[in-house]
């Protein structure tokens, strides 16, 4: 008897991941959810996301410079992905 491991994909940068957050707690939360969902409209928290995309996001909105100097390592990373206003 063989057991099966499930297969997640995270829904915004479209990679197998070990583990997707589906819970975001503190006061920048709401923020979080707001830049994620400026780039995927449809996403919810339940939705989930990998911990590499949760920190790209967190970092758009608490260092928004920081964030446009490691966006392009980023992108190379993370599978594309671009901040939501351009």
């Amino acid at each position: 008897m063989g057991t099966q491991i499930e297969r997640l994909v995270c829904p915004t940068c479209g990679r197998e991941v070990p583990e997707l957050v589906r819970e975001l707690e503190g006061e920048i939360a709401p923020k979080i959810v707001a830049a994620i969902q400026a780039k995927y409209p449809a996403w919810t928290v339940k939705d989930g996301t990998c911990p590499p995309c949760l920190n790209m996001f967190r970092h758009m909105v608490t260092r928004p410079s920081l964030f446009k100097r490691l966006k392009g390592s980023l992108q190379a990373r993370l599978g594309g992905l671009h901040h939501p206003g351009e």
